[in-house]
């Protein structure tokens, strides 16, 4: 545990600071940048903060933070699905996607889209099956291990219940995932040219861990 850190639970006031770091994070990102590049920084805030703000208002849908002692502020994030049968009214309002702000690229939100069904194809059942929801830390505090912090506090949630947890990992975050007991089952890769990206931009992979045996 780094000294002057605790870990907590995410409240709606920390909403706005956990989509500042998810922005400064994806400012080069392969597949945000070309989807965004019309777009400034204060509309993707707002639509970012209409994503995941949602969650919530949907049970079994925690945001696990790393919190900065001195400050209170939140240096680092990411959010754990519990497995559930959800009503017909949260599921419906999980599944619907914020509308596109004006100024993106709709071809690459679509992308988007596939990447956060994949999972589904692969196996994910949601109401069987834990799923992280993001894992964000603030540029000024990488290589601190807070991305491993909070992903081994998932990782000891989901093995006390003896249930396995699948993610979706991009370029920055398929190594931690890697390092921290997943296994790739999974990929799906788009060539990001058309808009202004790069060949290998959109690279997206699929991994699934199971729950540590004897814990």
């Amino acid at each position: 545990m780094p000294e002057g850190f605790s870990l907590g639970e995410g409240t709606p006031s920390d909403l706005s600071d956990m989509m500042t770091i998810v922005l400064l994070g994806w400012t080069d990102d392969g597949m945000w940048k070309p989807m965004t590049r019309n777009v400034s920084f204060e509309a993707q805030h707002e639509y970012l903060t209409r994503h995941f703000g949602k969650r919530f208002s949907l049970p079994g849908y925690p945001f696990v933070v790393v919190r900065e002692n001195e400050s209170g502020k939140v240096v680092a994030w990411t959010s754990l699905r519990y497995p559930a049968v959800r009503s017909p009214e949260h599921k419906e309002l999980e599944e619907a996607r914020a509308a596109d702000t004006e100024g993106m690229v709709a071809e690459v939100s679509e992308l988007y889209g596939q990447v956060i069904a994949a999972t589904k194809d692969l196996g994910y059942d949601p109401e069987k099956h834990f799923h992280r929801k993001g894992t964000f830390v603030h540029p000024d505090y990488q290589k601190r291990g807070f991305g491993t912090w909070v992903t081994q506090a998932c990782n000891d949630i989901a093995d006390r219940e003896g249930i396995a947890t699948y993610v979706g990992a991009r370029p920055s975050s398929i190594k931690l995932f890697r390092q921290t007991g997943f296994k790739v089952i999974g990929e799906k890769h788009f060539d990001m040219r058309p808009w202004g990206g790069t060949e290998d931009g959109g690279r997206n992979w699929f991994l699934v861990r199971e729950p540590a045996v004897g814990r």
